[in-house]
């Protein structure tokens, strides 16, 4: 449904003691059927346990999937 052209403005926290890393990042991008602009912000928080991720779970604003898909019509 969704296209993204590019992913940018990239910060990366991590604690080492932890084992924890968070990402920030935007796309960019399109929807499919109409050509619609899309555009959001995530945060990742992975765990990482012996050089390996073990545990990856994104963040992501839900209302700018719904307005770029027009949802609910207007």
């Amino acid at each position: 449904m969704i296209v993204l052209d590019r992913c940018h403005d990239l910060a990366v926290h991590h604690d080492i003691k932890a084992g924890v890393v968070v990402l920030e990042y935007a796309s960019e991008g399109r929807v499919v059927p109409t050509g619609a602009p899309y555009a959001n912000r995530y945060i990742s928080v992975l765990t990482i346990t012996d050089r390996k991720v073990t545990h990856w779970r994104d963040y992501l604003n839900p209302v700018a999937v719904f307005d770029a898909l027009g949802w609910p019509s207007r």
